[in-house]
């Protein structure tokens, strides 16, 4: 008998979300998505994904002065979306800038 969709079809395991279908319920790392949403901020949420816990006073400040410092793009990449149509659709603008982005990555060759 072939199965048809996904239904009963396991993608993969993983210990940093639980996901209740029928109850309509997201578990991420042993919160809920919800609470996730309405009280903890991106940096927080990435902290909890990444580490397993959200993070305290320190380790949140540490992630905001990182993010800030990788914030910036290298000129070449914006001259190479400067160089975009303008009518270019932003999710398209966006894919690009990732794929450009690999070519500065040190451990792009480590598929993580």
């Amino acid at each position: 008998m072939v199965k048809l969709g996904l239904e009963g079809v396991v993608a993969a395991q993983t210990a940093i979300c639980f996901i209740d279908g029928l109850h309509g319920r997201m578990i991420y790392r042993g919160h809920d998505i919800h609470d996730l949403a309405a009280h903890s901020s991106f940096e927080e949420t990435a902290c909890l994904l990444w580490h397993g816990d959200l993070p305290g006073s320190g380790q949140l400040a540490e992630l905001g002065e990182q993010l800030i410092a990788d914030r910036t793009l290298p000129e070449e990449i914006l001259d190479l979306l400067r160089a975009l149509p303008h009518r270019t659709a932003p999710m398209d603008v966006l894919r690009s800038a990732v794929s450009f982005l690999s070519a500065y990555d040190p451990d792009a060759a480590k598929h993580t």
